[in-house]
Order: C-alpha cells, then sequence, then structure tokens
C-alpha cells in the first residue's frame, strides 16, 4: 500500500526501513527484499518526478506487502488528485493529529483528559510518540482504560496549564474556565499569562480568517471557535485593552462581553 504526503523539512526519517530519492533505487532495492517474518517494510521515497509518481500509482498492486510512503510538493499533489482522483492522499495533519491517528491504529482506551495530558509530556517527532504509545502497550496491554496515574509510571507528565488552553476554554464557554484560569496564574507570571494570550489570539485571528476564505486548514479544531467570540477576545485583549494588564480582570470583561473603551463610554 501507499500514500502520498505533502513534504515536510522536519520528516523524520529515522521511521522507515529504507528511504529513496529516485523511484528506480527503489525498485532495484525492493525487488529484491523478501518479506519480513513480522509487519511490513516500511519505504520512503522524496521526489517531486510526477512521471514517476504516476507510473508508481499505476502498479502499486504489485508492492502491497510494502507500506511505501511518498513525500513531494504540494503542486505535484495538486496535479496527481486532479489526473487520479483516487490517488491515496493523506490530508495535511497536524502533530495532535497524527497522535490521535497512532492511538486509534492501537486501540489504546485512554481515560478523560488523559490523551493531551501524555500528548504535552512527551516530543512529537512521530518515532518518539510510536515509541510512547508501543510502550503502554507493552506495559498496559489494549484493554486496560489508561489512568493519569498508570501514565505517571511511565512518563514525566506535564501538569503545565498554557495560556493557550486557557484561552480556547473561555472561547468555548467551559464550565471550568476560571479554575483553568486561576491554576494558570499559579503557575506562571500574570505578564507571561497576558502576553502569551496576546499571541495566540493574534495566531488565532489569522488562521481564522485563512479558514473562512479557502475552508481549510491545518488547525483542526479552528472550525469549532467561535468567530464572535473570538473577534471579542481581539478587542478586550488587544485592540482596546487601555493600558489593563491583569489577566484576570481582562478574562472578566471578555465574560461581560465589554472593553474598556466600552466602559469609558458609560456602555455599563
Amino acid at each position: 500500500m501507499y500514500n502520498l504526503h505533502k513534504f515536510k523539512k522536519k520528516l523524520q526519517y529515522s521511521q522507515y526501513d529504507y528511504v529513496f530519492k529516485k523511484f528506480e533505487d527503489m525498485y532495484r532495492i525492493v525487488n529484491l527484499l523478501t518479506l519480513p517474518l513480522v509487519g511490513v517494510y516500511k519505504i520512503c521515497v522524496v521526489s517531486n518526478e510526477i512521471k514517476d509518481i504516476m507510473s508508481f500509482i499505476d502498479k502499486e498492486q504489485d508492492y502491497m506487502q510494502l507500506q511505501v510512503d511518498i513525500y513531494t510538493d504540494q503542486s505535484v499533489l495538486d496535479y496527481v488528485s486532479r489526473y487520479n482522483p483516487s490517488a491515496q492522499i493523506v490530508a495535511n495533519e497536524s502533530d495532535y493529529d497524527i497522535f490521535l491517528r497512532l492511538i486509534s491504529e492501537r486501540g489504546i482506551l485512554f481515560d478523560k483528559y488523559c490523551i493531551y495530558k501524555l500528548y504535552s509530556s512527551i516530543e512529537h517527532d512521530l518515532s518518539y510518540m510510536i515509541e510512547s504509545l508501543d510502550l503502554i502497550v507493552q506495559e498496559y496491554g489494549k484493554n486496560e482504560m489508561i489512568t493519569l496515574d498508570m501514565l505517571s509510571q511511565l512518563f514525566v507528565i506535564n501538569d503545565l496549564v498554557y495560556p493557550s488552553n486557557v484561552l480556547r476554554k473561555f472561547l468555548a464557554q467551559d464550565r471550568n474556565r476560571f479554575k483553568i484560569l486561576q491554576k494558570c496564574l499559579s503557575q506562571m507570571d500574570n505578564d507571561v499569562v497576558v502576553g502569551a494570550t496576546v499571541k495566540e489570539i493574534k495566531r488565532l485571528i489569522g488562521t481564522k480568517a485563512d479558514y473562512l476564505k479557502h475552508g481549510v486548514s491545518e488547525d483542526k479544531r479552528i472550525k469549532s471557535i467561535d468567530t464572535e467570540n473570538l473577534l471579542l477576545a481581539y478587542k478586550v485583549f488587544v485592540s482596546e485593552r487601555g493600558g489593563i494588564n491583569d489577566a484576570f480582570i481582562l478574562y472578566k470583561l471578555y465574560e461581560m462581553g465589554v472593553t474598556t473603551i466600552d466602559i469609558k463610554e458609560g456602555v455599563i
């Protein structure tokens, strides 16, 4: 089987048994391989040669005993999808999307909130995520509900609450949002929290604008963020902050739906 991926600079080659830059080199080697006793050989091909890629897709049935991942430029992916709509092109995935897919592939059951706790506590390169999840399967099997205590036996769990997590809780009107804010403020300096929140709001505004314009985004959660709530957060924390630098007060203003300018103008 094969998959086409958009090439990325941080590609983790260590996950593959063989890596090639030319299909002709791949054919020369894989035609000599015998089937492994367990699993399949994982092959990586990095190429922008459209003719070679299309040729491989035409005869991919001859290589079903292999997992072939082809990495190429977006323009090549667009060409292939146009002339071969059934081509197996993998949509751009965030590191977290990949992590969720790896969990699903292994059938691991996690208790509430444990998945993100684990994700935020380990490195996000593919090989390390695979190694971490395989360790869980090795230690606990697939029929156990994995709890935070169980994860703590294998990993150093990061219990830090990031400002970006707090912001998303407020944008989603999570019922525990103020408790999460208070925990974040107990772990970080107020100025750090405000600065990081402003940075995240600006990033989300840009990402949301791109999503509304093009209908796609690498941030899979951007669709669920309420646009009006995001714009209000921008007004409160960025454009109409009025010199206030207290995270708790700013979030209180956000909850009230007003800014410092509204207060000065007697809106409330």
